[in-house]
């Protein structure tokens, strides 16, 4: 009986090891920087797209050839994240429009709904895509 008791103390701190290692959730920087990537590597920014790696939105099924889809897309988006909120399970990382001039910007400005996309990084399982809502800025903290 000692044995397997030895052995299911054994396992145990296993599973342990192998949970806490798993459940390690991303931080604000990390969520940034994949966010960052996400949008430049769909082509959102004026920098080229990555065609083998494409995340297609909801109304992107519509349109059935790549190059007009990536016309559409190509620098709509600043580079850098604008803002960033959480909930319990996501990072929500804003990138404004290139509609918006940023060094045209007030204070009181950017505190306001501009306009631009929200990209949700999962904090667990690290998966990455573009919200479909229109983002409330507003209730975002700046960067």
């Amino acid at each position: 009986m000692n044995k397997w008791l030895g052995v299911l103390v054994v396992l145990m701190g296993l599973v342990s090891r192998l949970s806490s290692g798993q459940t390690r959730e991303l931080s604000q920087q990390q969520a940034i920087h994949l966010a960052e990537m996400f949008i430049q590597e769909n082509g959102y920014t004026s920098a080229p797209a990555n065609r083998a790696n494409l995340t297609y939105e909801l109304f992107d099924a519509d349109e059935k050839d790549i190059n007009t889809l990536l016309q559409a897309r190509r620098n709509r988006l600043h580079p850098k994240a604008f803002c960033i909120s959480d909930d319990p399970d996501n990072w929500h990382v804003g990138f404004l429009s290139t509609s918006v001039d940023l060094s045209k910007l007030t204070p009181t400005q950017q505190q306001a709904d501009l306009s631009g996309r929200a990209v949700i990084v999962n904090k667990r399982n690290k998966e990455v895509k573009l919200a479909h809502k229109d983002p409330r800025f507003s209730l975002y903290k700046k960067l």
